[in-house]
């Protein structure tokens, strides 16, 4: 699985998932819709969409004067965990793979881990960038500027809760952070109920990374262990 994961959409492939989605793309939108045909009854109980809390944060009144003014994001699941956070008027500096909220895109691009664009990071004065836990060498770099940064685990499920608190943490927003992890899992085990009761049958679940391609080429698609595959397997389904 390509290591990059979207906070905004975690509850939404659960929510595909529950609902018999084979095909989703985790990107932007379901590629095919195979939701069984539920009677009419059931239909008025189908799962609600959950809060999106990317375009829609709530932020603790007490935390909105706090933390760094000027943040650099190299990653879009930072970018997202940044912006859930009430944060999106202080990136300063995103990847050119953010994408999301939307708005975002209007944030100048650095470069992204693989090749971050070091000059243009200090010209933006940052107080914090945020990289991937896996970027040992973009945090050297960082280094040599002497530029301010923090690590964020990407890996598992437990390391979206976790990569919220630290970034809460690194943000001067820790009460905002918690709630947020705690309405994230609150729907995640609302969602969980729900397939738990409507699932008759487990689908095989493909989760792709970005449009399938025309004409078809390879793609980035959830591999097992990631928390991609552990949503699938909560909604009541199989990694494909």
């Amino acid at each position: 699985m390509k290591r990059t994961w979207i906070l905004g959409r975690v509850v939404g492939v659960v929510l595909a998932a529950a609902m018999g989605l084979r095909v989703y793309s985790y990107m932007s939108r379901p590629l095919v819709d195979l939701r069984p045909q539920y009677p009419a009854a059931d239909a008025a109980t189908l799962p609600a969409v959950p809060r999106d809390y990317v375009v829609h944060p709530i932020v603790d009144p007490a935390e909105r004067d706090q933390g760094p003014r000027r943040i650099v994001s190299l990653a879009p699941s930072i970018t997202e965990v940044v912006c859930a956070l009430g944060l999106r008027d202080r990136l300063v500096g995103r990847t050119p793979y953010c994408h999301y909220p939307p708005d975002v895109e209007t944030v100048p691009a650095v470069g992204a881990v693989t090749d971050p664009n070091y000059e243009k990071i200090r010209s933006m004065s940052p107080d914090l960038v945020l990289i991937t836990a896996n970027s040992g060498a973009v945090a050297a770099g960082l280094e040599r500027l002497g530029v301010k940064y923090q690590l964020v685990q990407h890996d598992r499920l437990q390391d979206v809760f976790a990569a919220i608190e630290r970034v809460g943490q690194a943000c001067g927003r820790p009460v905002t952070a918690r709630h947020l992890v705690e309405a994230i899992r609150s729907d995640l085990e609302r969602l969980k109920r729900q397939a738990a009761k409507r699932v008759r049958t487990p689908q095989r679940v493909l989760v792709v990374l970005g449009e399938l391609p025309v004409p078809p080429r390879g793609v980035w698609a959830a591999g097992p262990g990631s928390f991609l595959d552990e949503l699938v397997r909560l909604a009541g389904h199989v990694n494909a």
